[in-house]
């Protein structure tokens, strides 16, 4: 379990240039135009995905947002 921090750097190494190779085979030559939008899109959203559902919000923030529909 100590050991996941240091699988982090390698594992955000490897997936990027993973997909960036899979992603040139597959489009080819028009990669420069269109296919970089795929990774970087793919990487948006699990990242946007991953924060929304599993970061949770700070007890400050609760309970400013709490008072705050309490007045409205």
């Amino acid at each position: 379990m100590a050991s996941w921090p240091q699988v982090g750097v390698p594992v955000g190494l490897l997936l990027p240039t993973g997909m960036v190779k899979l992603m040139s085979r597959v489009t080819g030559s028009s990669f420069d135009t269109w296919g970089w939008r795929v990774p970087f899109l793919a990487s948006v959203v699990a990242v946007g995905l991953y924060v929304r559902l599993r970061v949770l919000e700070s007890p400050a923030l609760r309970s400013t947002r709490t008072r705050c529909h309490r007045n409205n």
